[in-house]
């Protein structure tokens, strides 16, 4: 495991061996995801990132919680792939 951390936002991070699928979402989205698992934003498995700014992504983690982020997916994606090493591949 490499403890590598991804920055999600306001200062936030996750670990980023723990992602399993990051989704470009705006907030009805998120809102239609998490309806789906039965949470809401004020879920204990649900961590909100976005400090009151605009939604833009959501991070499924390997344990079942979810954080929202106001960075996109894409930027996200992209800053994933670069923490990947290639003695990782």
């Amino acid at each position: 495991m490499s403890r590598l951390m991804l920055r999600i936002g306001k200062g936030s991070c996750v670990n980023a061996d723990k992602v399993l699928f990051i989704v470009d979402a705006d907030a009805d989205k998120v809102r239609r995801i998490l309806n789906r698992y039965g949470l809401n934003r004020s879920s204990k498995t649900v961590f909100d990132a976005t400090s009151e700014n605009e939604t833009r992504s959501l991070l499924m983690l390997d344990d079942g919680s979810m954080a929202i982020s106001s960075i996109s997916g894409s930027v996200l994606a992209k800053n994933f792939q670069s923490k990947i090493r290639p003695k990782d591949l």
